[in-house]
């Protein structure tokens, strides 16, 4: 129920429903729920085929376990991309629960699978920095921005300003952050429509399509903002 997640939901369902899903159940949860049982029997009741759930890894993780526990596997189950963690299987108890799950991403496999220079980079910092650090989402996200405002300050010359860093950056229309996402349009602020995507099989996170770099096949659709979410 926190607004970036909120968001976040109803953009998914808005764009699925543009391509022909059909949402028959949702529900807004706490971020500190456990139970899902209720929400696994009337899915079922529903004969729902599958869903797509919008939560922070061990949420994620005890949604997987309840659903797994009330024997409702559909043939889909797509959660957010902050399922891609170290800690997921710790999270929830086991591989069994998450087996065949799919996530897409719009970057690289971070955690090692995918073998580039910048992501060996990144978890070599990342080691000396704190290796105590859990490698997630957003341990990404944060070298990511740091890459690219490391970038804009050098572009822009000897005298670094705010100003003159920003203006920088409104001209940087192709960046992929050394290879690790795909090339995203950082002056005109747009998003991308480019994914990988990844498969959790014998509790490992492996990458199914394609078989290496991204497929931008997608259509971005606007986020109207209206309705209520029901994913």
């Amino acid at each position: 129920n926190a607004d970036a997640a909120r968001t976040n939901a109803a953009w998914q369902q808005q764009a699925c429903e543009s391509v022909g899903f059909e949402f028959v159940y949702g529900r807004e949860f706490q971020a500190t729920e456990t139970n899902f049982t209720t929400d696994a029997i009337q899915m079922q009741g529903e004969d729902v085929q599958g869903y797509l759930i919008v939560f922070d890894v061990t949420g994620i993780a005890r949604f997987m376990k309840s659903m797994k526990q009330q024997g409702f596997v559909p043939p889909m189950r797509y959660p957010s991309p902050a399922a891609y963690d170290s800690g997921l299987f710790k999270a929830a108890g086991g591989a069994d629960p998450l087996n065949g799950m799919i996530i897409g991403m719009g970057n690289v496999l971070y955690l090692g699978q995918d073998d580039i220079p910048e992501v060996k980079l990144f978890l070599e910092w990342m080691a000396k920095v704190d290796p105590t650090q859990k490698v997630d989402i957003f341990a990404f996200y944060g070298w990511m921005s740091g890459r690219l405002m490391v970038e804009a300050m050098k572009q822009t010359g000897p005298k670094v300003t705010r100003a003159a860093v920003l203006k920088q950056m409104q001209s940087m229309h192709s960046w992929n952050n050394f290879g690790m996402t795909e090339s995203l349009d950082i002056g005109a602020k747009k998003p991308g429509v480019c994914e990988a995507y990844l498969e959790v099989a014998g509790g490992q996170f492996k990458r199914v399509q394609p078989a290496s770099g991204f497929q931008c096949e997608g259509t971005f659709v606007n986020y109207k903002g209206n309705g209520t979410p029901r994913v």
